[in-house]
């Protein structure tokens, strides 16, 4: 006959299942790391507004502006022949069509009709040769339209804007799939009363490794263009952007670790009494 004491020392004998919390702060690391980078990537370098306003406020769209406005002499004005709105909506569409991996087209049309009127109202009283100039200044810039996009379009070109759309993609990819797993994780977290131990270590550390990541793409994005050194101020821009924008989302993913840690304090008080 089994006596009391012999049970409890069989009870005692049950080992308890335990979470593998280490492992979890491992995993935990790897996915918040890369959700946290890919997160930061798509809202700047991967993101078209960001894009297309780091160029439109560059050196590289004053020097398109001036090309397509260029200074006649004589008192002839040609600030209307493109205007900035007008080049803005230009490299907009090119940027959405490069992160789309579609082919790039460029549409002149409407600085060149600008041009040709111009010249002609200025070189025709009568009207007549206005007249002639809307007639053909449509074919004129479709010819011209075509000549540029065939040029822009070149296999190295056409490669890189395959391979910017393919790494946005994965980037895309990456985030969602990594912030699925972290949910998933931190429902499982909060269901076996673990959620603090884990994720505090999880969210400092991701943040460590994200703030290195960043840094360290702030120093790569210059030396992209060293071979190029039309866009080397354009670049240093983009540089400089990004890790200002990067310390929005740095100084949250932050704030959201310090909270944890706060808890975690709170409670072992609160246990410990």
């Amino acid at each position: 006959m089994t006596t009391r004491s012999e049970m409890n020392q069989g009870v005692k004998a049950t080992p308890k299942k335990k979470r593998h919390i280490p492992v979890d702060i491992i995993i935990g690391i790897v996915l918040m790391f890369l959700f946290m980078s890919t997160f930061i990537l798509n809202q700047t370098i991967f993101n078209t507004k960001f894009v297309t306003n780091e160029i439109t406020s560059s050196n590289v769209e004053s020097s398109f502006l001036k090309a397509a406005n260029p200074d006649l002499g004589d008192g002839i004005s040609t600030d209307s022949l493109m205007t900035k709105s007008e080049a803005n909506m230009v490299f907009g569409k090119l940027v959405e069509e490069a992160f789309a991996g579609e082919k790039l087209t460029v549409d002149l049309t409407t600085p060149i009709e600008n041009a040709m009127s111009e010249g002609a109202s200025n070189s025709d009283s009568t009207g007549f040769a206005s007249a002639i100039v809307s007639t053909f200044s449509g074919a004129i810039a479709k010819e011209v339209n075509s000549k540029i996009n065939s040029e822009i379009n070149t296999p190295e070109v056409t490669k890189l804007v395959k391979n910017l759309h393919t790494a946005k993609m994965a980037s895309n990819g990456i985030m969602i799939g990594c912030g699925i797993a972290l949910l998933i994780m931190i429902v499982l977290s909060l269901i076996g009363k673990y959620f603090l131990a884990v994720f505090s270590w999880v969210t400092t550390i991701s943040w460590l490794l994200t703030f290195g990541f960043v840094y360290i793409i702030k120093g790569i994005l210059p030396n992209l263009v060293k071979d190029y050194p039309d866009y080397s101020s354009l670049m240093a821009q983009v540089s400089t952007d990004f890790y200002s924008k990067s310390w929005t989302w740095l100084l949250i993913f932050g704030a959201v670790a310090i909270v944890l840690w706060i808890l975690r304090f709170i409670r072992s008080r609160v246990s410990s009494r």
